[in-house]
């Protein structure tokens, strides 16, 4: 039973500690946990390293077995080529096998002669050779190239007697016969797919990724000769062929590839073609634009659409009158429409319908991609021009009508749109969903038209199981708003339209119409003058903003992690490749670290409590606080009435919290930041994905670049190393040609999945403008407030001032009339003045009168 790493690793520490001197009840030593700690780093190096070369050696076998397949398969081409040719197979096996038994006798009889030259290089090489011989004849293999390495080595043996004859090579140092006995050895290893690796450099461990790294190495040289002995045996049954066994070995390879094809094994099917295109037409194959054509059909199989588009347009070079020449042209609509080159699709889209006719398969839905490519490009006329002539039997159809049902709204031909989506509606053959967005686009052609009722009759057919009903909802609201708006009767009625954007915001938090419909019951809050509620939501949707500015941190703080976090990686993997121990453990701490962060921000996007669950828990403390608050209050006023009420509300608050599941704030150790806005930060996540998908794009774009002008550099390598001759140098240059190939490959079918990938650029591009809308709205319901106070003031102003009239004129009034009476009273008093003065002086003229005529001497004192 094998160990796991983890146990094996605890293992070696429990031997370490055990087989460690211990004094008892003694602290260990610095040195002992120094050498603690050195123990324990290796053995964890070792292990990781260990699983490192485990991983590179799968993905290495991956990488190599199409390749593989592709060797065996010109492995039975090649055989089967032979049998057909050999007319007595078993003769030919028996003569092979006598031959080496006659090698072996001669190289017996050689062997003691050359033994008495004391050379022990040629020794060993001797008894190498005879060794190999006997393992070639158990095995029973046939190996033509074995055998002529076996014939050059009994030659320079005998070459070797000659010069030990002629007394030339007693020396042992002879560099003569050394290097033929070296190169007669590099031979014979290669032979047997065996290669010298050089030895390690002075002073450095060999570890088990410089094991892999050779292995890795003998492997590919193993391939590749191998697959250049395929080749050469190929090529000389060519030379000696007739052309019936020509086209024979041809038709066999077709065959072989068709059948890769049809058994979707791609890899192998492309290497077949392409290696028919490359040998075949230089020795008299014609006509092989089948070929040409398959080869494209298998990379884009593979959905490698840049390196299909470019065999397709070398099977247009090659062949420009082919009968594949439609559907070749329908594979470049696609490709291109696939890569996003529009432009480049609608003009393979033309040159498609110039030489197509509408009875081939694929002409209408070559139509329809080019009518999609021209839609990209806002080319309306051109879309409504290609899309009218899908017949109406066509899978297409009633999506094309639908589209030129766009098209038409678009140009502001409301009349012909509404026409188009009414006759969709009514046609029953028409899909469902085409059918909900006919009524959808007609809701809104009435809405942009005034006609509200008819909008709604509209939109209230859709169904609420429709994928993206929360679009239905806010144009339902909408409507509903612009019809009481648009009413005579006071007060207006917002109650539908309160009612559909509530619903909106409830059942799909996510929507980005979450803002609208936040913002459309602001208003009609505002409108029936509920100016907090109003203020609270506008301050909800300008919180979007804000939530989303903190996400995009987020993210980007996120996206810089995984970069250092790669990096480290990258730092790790050359820790191996070195064998530096100190520089992995510093890389293995920081992948810990970094590891922990992004687990940490990663769980605080699907934590169950998040910040709209702590602010719900803040407010409904709040609330009950306030209430025991104003119970205070109502007791020193002995309200029982109001304590009654506050004490019901302080009991359905507190229901409320004993509803969150006890001991759930203290268990989780994360929090979720974007529950309360989550439609920004779908927002946030969609835009911050676009960008990292166009870095990608544009990194994959550059390293294709790097590739191809490497590639480029190889072939002209190639050629120099062909003319010179230096056939172990094309060999090597082969390898790496095919390694880039096959890592190009990979960066385009990355590239086309990206382009795959239904990621918008910019999801809602109205989201900045209802975010500010909320602003504007606490704004304006302040201004609001303030302006309907002034009136208020105004009003109140106004009436003291009619008062202060009126108790003006009350004032003169009563002025007037206490002048009045003033005069009156002075008139009386003047008059009871004058009153009695006239009694005063009759009494004095009746007292004068008296006294005067009665009482002289009277008159006499009053006198004095």
């Amino acid at each position: 039973m094998k160990l796991s790493a983890t146990a094996r690793l605890f293992l070696s520490l429990l031997i370490f500690l055990c087989s460690a001197p211990v004094v008892a009840q003694q602290t260990p030593s610095r040195q002992e946990l120094q050498r603690l700690y050195e123990v324990t780093s290796d053995l964890e190096f070792q292990l990781a390293l260990e699983k490192y070369v485990r991983d590179r050696f799968l993905e290495y076998s991956e990488f190599r077995l199409p390749q593989e397949r592709y060797l065996i398969q010109l492995m039975r081409l090649v055989n089967r080529e032979m049998a057909r040719r050999l007319k007595n197979p078993k003769k030919s096996r028996q003569k092979y096998f006598q031959e080496l038994e006659q090698m072996l006798q001669e190289i017996e009889s050689l062997k003691g002669r050359l033994k008495a030259s004391g050379i022990r290089e040629l020794d060993s090489f001797v008894e190498e050779l005879q060794k190999r011989i006997e393992r070639t004849i158990r095995a029973g293999e046939i190996d033509f190239k074995k055998k002529k390495v076996f014939e050059d080595a009994l030659q320079m043996l005998y070459v070797a007697e000659e010069m030990v004859r002629l007394d030339m090579s007693k020396a042992p140092q002879s560099e003569n016969l050394a290097n033929r006995i070296v190169q007669s050895k590099e031979k014979l290893l290669n032979a047997f797919g065996e290669v010298n690796v050089s030895a390690p450099a002075a002073g450095k461990q060999v570890t088990v990724y410089d094991l892999f790294e050779a292995w890795r190495q003998t492997q590919a040289v193993k391939f590749q000769t191998r697959l250049n002995d395929v080749r050469l045996v190929r090529l000389n049954l060519l030379k000696t062929a007739t052309p019936n066994q020509i086209l024979g070995m041809f038709r066999d390879e077709l065959e072989a590839a068709i059948n890769h094809f049809n058994q979707y094994n791609y890899e192998v099917a492309e290497q077949l073609f392409d290696d028919l295109i490359k040998v075949y037409p230089n020795w008299g194959i014609k006509n092989l634009d089948d070929v040409y054509f398959y080869r494209a059909e298998a990379a884009f199989a593979l959905n490698q659409l840049q390196r299909a588009e470019h065999f397709y347009k070398e099977a247009l070079e090659a062949y420009p009158a082919s009968e594949f020449l439609p559907r070749i042209y329908a594979r470049l609509v696609q490709v291109s429409y696939a890569l996003q080159n529009y432009q480049q699709a609608a003009d393979y889209g033309g040159r498609y319908r110039s030489i197509a006719t509408p009875d081939d398969p694929l002409y209408y839905d070559t139509v329809f991609l080019e009518a999609l490519a021209h839609r990209a490009m806002d080319n309306v006329n051109q879309v409504v021009d290609l899309l009218l002539n899908l017949p109406r039997g066509n899978p297409y159809y009633h999506l094309a009508q639908y589209i030129i049902g766009n098209m038409y709204a678009r140009n502001q031909l409301y009349a012909d749109a509404e026409n188009v989506y009414l006759s969709l509606t009514e046609d029953g053959s028409t899909p469902p969903v085409v059918v909900i967005r006919s009524y959808y686009k007609l809701g809104i052609l009435k809405y942009e038209e005034g006609n509200y009722p008819e909008a709604l009759r509209y939109l209230k057919q859709i169904p609420e199981n429709y994928g993206h009903y929360d679009k239905v909802l806010n144009a339902l609201a909408w409507t509903s708003f612009q019809l009481a708006q648009s009413s005579e009767v006071e007060p207006k009625d917002y109650s539908d339209a309160y009612w559909y954007a509530r619903r909106l915001v409830d059942n799909y938090p996510e929507s980005p119409f979450v803002l609208e419909a936040t913002s459309l019951m602001a208003y009609i809050s505002q409108l029936v003058d509920f100016p907090a509620d109003a203020i609270a939501m506008y301050r909800d949707v300008y919180g979007a903003k804000i939530a989303k500015k903190q996400t995009d941190e987020f993210l980007a703080e996120k996206q810089r992690i995984r970069q250092l976090y790669l990096q480290a990686q990258d730092l790790q993997e050359k820790a191996f490749q070195h064998n530096n121990k100190k520089a992995y453990l510093e890389a293995s701490n920081l992948i810990d670290r970094l590891d922990e962060e992004l687990f940490r921000l990663e769980m605080s996007e699907s934590a169950p409590v998040g910040a709209g669950l702590l602010q719900e828990i803040a407010e409904l403390t709040r609330q009950i606080n306030e209430l025991e608050r104003l119970r205070k209050k109502a007791e020193l006023e002995k309200d029982r009435e109001a304590m009654a009420r506050i004490d019901s509300l302080k009991l359905r608050l507190a229901v409320v919290l004993d509803r969150i599941p006890t001991g759930l704030l203290e268990k989780t150790r994360f929090i979720n930041y974007f529950d309360r806005y989550p439609f920004s930060y779908q927002i946030s996540k969609e835009k911050n994905l676009y960008q990292t998908l166009v870095q990608r794009r544009a990194e994959a774009k550059q390293e294709m670049s790097r590739i191809d002008a490497s590639l480029a550099d190889l072939e002209r390598e190639l050629q120099s190393a062909r003319r010179a001759g230096n056939f172990a140098l094309v060999a090597k240059l082969e390898r790496q040609k095919s390694d880039l190939e096959a890592l190009r490959n990979k960066f385009d079918a990355f590239l086309a999945e990206s382009y795959q990938l239904d990621v918008d650029a910019d999801p809602y591009p109205e989201f900045d403008k209802w975010a500010d809308i909320g602003a504007f709205g606490v704004i304006n319901v302040h201004f609001e407030e303030k302006r309907k106070a002034e009136n208020r003031l105004k009003k109140i102003a106004q009436l003291l001032d009619k008062l202060n009239e009126d108790l003006g004129q009350r004032k003169k009034s009563i002025e007037d009339k206490i002048k009045k009476i003033d005069a009156e009273i002075r008139f009386m008093t003047m008059r009871v003045r004058m009153e009695e003065r006239r009694r005063r002086r009759a009494e004095r003229e009746r007292e004068f009168r008296e006294q005067f005529f009665d009482t002289r001497p009277g008159e006499v004192e009053e006198q004095e």
